[in-house]
Formats: structure tokens, sequence, C-alpha cells
């Protein structure tokens, strides 16, 4: 076999065959009732939540109950507002397993309650005030413990900083977030606290552009860019040769270890010349900072 030939269904997983039988009656459904045991069994969880976001399209015209031990399923589903949530207990009596069933409070502590019995951490998702989605980590560092601490003191230990890890990832994760806020019905109390600052590029204005056509009920000003492509521009001018350096290298993963590496050297120097360092990064990031203290002035944080 070579790579042009088809791989038989029966040479597949078994969540292969299953998902793809669902799928086709999925597709052909309407007027029907499904009864669906645990769909997170023997699928990826990227294609876990796209069968979701079919069967949340395919509720419209038809009826679904679904069992599940998985947060990613009752978290997806659940955001809908027209979905009800059942938790069955099963305990003893008189030896014998007896289940019962109740249907959860439609509130945002019972269902904060109902992910964790699944094992969802929400310790965070309680603490910050407001979020902050980057595009790489060494944005996300630097103005996690050197420009918030400096200049958005108002921001530290309540606005949460994120990396994506990618601008491939930037929707994702924010869509995942937006999700919970669904699930938790906290939506309004969340409302506008979420910003998406990624680096400049045409790639990267598609994606905050798709965000916004999206979102648009959304304030827009929260999906926004750097002007600068690669956020190590935001260095101070003493490591601009060394910047310069690692955004020439060409192969992938040796940039990814030269960014981390002077990424390293930043913070030890930071830590050695804090005054200087501070001074340094007023000028050379002062379009970071400017972004900061708005989301400090536009959060009521300061």
């Amino acid at each position: 076999m070579n790579n042009f030939d088809h791989i038989p269904l029966e040479w597949m997983g078994e969540g292969v065959a299953n998902i793809l039988g669902l799928i086709l009656d999925l597709c052909m459904a309407e007027d029907k009732l499904f009864l669906i045991e645990e769909p997170e069994n023997d699928i990826h969880p990227k294609a876990l939540k796209k069968l979701l976001n079919l069967i949340v399209e395919k509720s419209e015209t038809n009826q679904f109950i679904i069992t599940t031990h998985s947060n990613i399923v009752l978290k997806y589903l659940a955001s809908n507002q027209s979905s009800k949530i059942f938790k069955v207990n099963m305990e003893f009596v008189n030896k014998i397993p007896t289940s019962s069933i109740f249907e959860v409070d439609n509130s945002p502590k019972a269902r904060r309650e109902i992910l964790e019995d699944l094992g969802y951490e929400l310790f965070d998702f309680d603490v910050w005030d407001t979020w902050l989605i980057l595009e790489e980590s060494s944005a996300e560092v630097i103005i996690r413990e050197f420009l918030i601490p400096n200049f958005a003191a108002g921001l530290k230990d309540r606005l949460r900083t994120i990396s994506a890890g990618g601008i491939d990832k930037v929707a994702a994760r924010f869509e995942a977030w937006f999700s919970l806020c669904l699930f938790l019905h906290l939506q309004k109390t969340f409302d506008h606290r979420i910003w998406v600052l990624v680096d400049g590029g045409e790639n990267e204005e598609k994606i905050i552009n798709d965000l916004k056509n999206k979102y648009k009920t959304w304030n827009q000003e929260r999906f926004c860019q750097f002007k600068q492509h690669d956020f190590e521009k935001y260095y101070p001018e003493i490591f601009q040769s060394k910047v310069k350096e690692v955004l020439q290298i060409q192969n992938k993963r040796d940039r990814k270890k030269a960014k981390e590496d002077l990424l390293e050297e930043v913070k030890n120097w930071y830590i050695k010349e804090p005054d200087i360092a501070k001074e340094c990064f007023s000028n050379s990031a002062s379009e970071v900072i400017e972004i900061l203290i708005k989301i400090e002035r536009d959060c009521n944080l300061t």
C-alpha cells in the first residue's frame, strides 16, 4: 500500500466508524429523536468539538438525549440556551444499586459544581477580572512579568494573560473561553472583559477580522494588533542586534529555541537592573504599554 491508496474503514479505529455513521444520520435527520451514549468515546478532542457543533446545529430540527462523563461535551452542548442538564446519582439502598436523577439548577454556582465533578479546573476562572489572549509566549511573559507590574499595576493579579501558542490557535482560545462563559451563564459578568491582541501581519489581520465578524455585538476594539510583526522588536535597544540575528534564522525549531534563549537573557537583565530595564522598556514598548493602560482604564481597574 502506498500513500495514494485508500484505507478501508475496518482498518481504522472503532471511533472512526462510529462517528462516520452518526455524522451521516445527523446530516439527513429532520424531526428525529437521538439517544447518544458518551459521544466522547474513541474520538480525538478536536473531532469531538466539531461533532458537538454539528449536534448543536441539528438540534434546531431534532431532539437529543445525550449521556456523558466529559466536561467538553457538557460545556459545549449546555452552552446552548435551550439545553437542560440532568445528573444521575447512584447509591446502594439496602444493598441494591439505586439510581436517581435530578435537573441541575440553572445557576452559575450549580453549573460550576457540575463541571468540577467532571474534573474541570475552575479556580483560575473565579479569580481573574479580565483576560488577555496573546499570540506567543514571549509577549505573554514580558507583559505579565515586566510591563504590567511597572506600567499598569491596576491589572496585577486581576488580568489573566494567556499565550495561544501560535496565530492559528488564537480564535480557538477565544471561542473556548466564550463557550465556558455561556455555559456558566456568566457572559454578562465578563462582557467585554476579554481582549485578543496579536502581532502585526496579514495572517494576523485576517484572524482579527474573522473574530470581529463572528462577534459583531462585541466591542470591536477588544480585537486588535500590535504594529510590529515580531514582539521581540519591543525589546529594549540594547537587545535589537540579537533580535535581528534571531529573526533571520530560517529553521523554525532553531528560531524558536533562539527566541527562548533571548527571552531568558532579557529576564535575567531585568532582574539585575530593574530600574534601567523599566526606563528602557518605557521607550521600546511604549505602544504595548499604552494598550495595557487602556485595558486598565476600560475595565475600571485603576
